[in-house]
């Protein structure tokens, strides 16, 4: 949620470089999404360790300034989510080695997600 007394984030142009492809032209707008996403949800407004796993999850390079050939396709092979809500909480290339552990595991802040973790393989929507 943006801070008390701020309502909105403030906007900037999008204006990718004439000579931009079309990677690049993509990256710019993923990357202007996540500053939109970690403002609503962490009132942030720079390119710190939130904004940039926003980056990672929806496929924009997580640097200020991307070079072309950084931009890939992320492919997941586990979620990690909620037995009780399904609400997706972290997403893996690899089997993560605290997944041996989830049963006495909760999320930082929640204590009541203690033993409701479990880790499932990705699915795309």
């Amino acid at each position: 949620m943006p801070p008390a007394g701020k309502k909105h984030l403030p906007l900037r142009p999008l204006c990718p470089r004439q000579s931009g492809s079309p990677h690049e032209i993509r990256d710019t707008i993923l990357h202007e999404i996540a500053h939109a996403l970690a403002w609503t949800r962490h009132g942030e407004r720079t390119h710190g360790p939130r904004w940039k796993q926003i980056c990672r999850e929806i496929g924009a390079v997580p640097c200020a300034a991307a070079k072309p050939d950084a931009i890939r396709i992320t492919t997941y092979k586990y979620l990690l989510r909620l037995k009780t809500t399904g609400e997706v909480v972290g997403k893996y290339h690899r089997r993560p080695a605290f997944a041996k552990h989830l049963k006495r595991m909760a999320l930082k802040g929640r204590p009541d997600t203690l033993g409701q973790l479990e880790l499932a393989p990705y699915e795309k929507e």
